[in-house]
């Protein structure tokens, strides 16, 4: 086992999307990759995952409406600013790339 991945076993990504079938074929390219994961579609679910739930990466779905978007955002810097963001508008062939870059790991 590489150092990326023994460092990848102990990431948690938080998924924000607009639809629940996108963010489970997210999670299930993440869990391959050994990243722990828990994602949300419903708005209010999601503010209380952020306020309860520990995470390392908060990938935000292009379908999230920019309002939300910027909620999201704003609350994680103001509580929770060691976590990183991606906002993803791209199709899933990006997503290990992006979640690797913002949390510094190499290829």
């Amino acid at each position: 086992m590489s150092e990326n991945q023994t460092s990848e076993l102990t990431k948690r990504v938080m998924i924000v999307g607009k639809h629940d079938y996108i963010i489970e074929k997210l999670e299930g390219i993440l869990k391959l990759a050994k990243f722990g994961t828990l994602g949300s579609s419903d708005p209010e679910r999601i503010m209380r995952m952020l306020r309860e739930e520990d995470f390392d990466l908060l990938l935000i779905g292009g379908g999230i409406e920019p309002h939300s978007r910027l909620a999201y955002i704003e609350y994680i810097q103001s509580h929770k600013p060691e976590v990183r963001v991606v906002e993803h508008y791209g199709g899933p062939a990006t997503i290990l790339s992006e979640v690797h870059g913002a949390l510094g790991f190499t290829a």
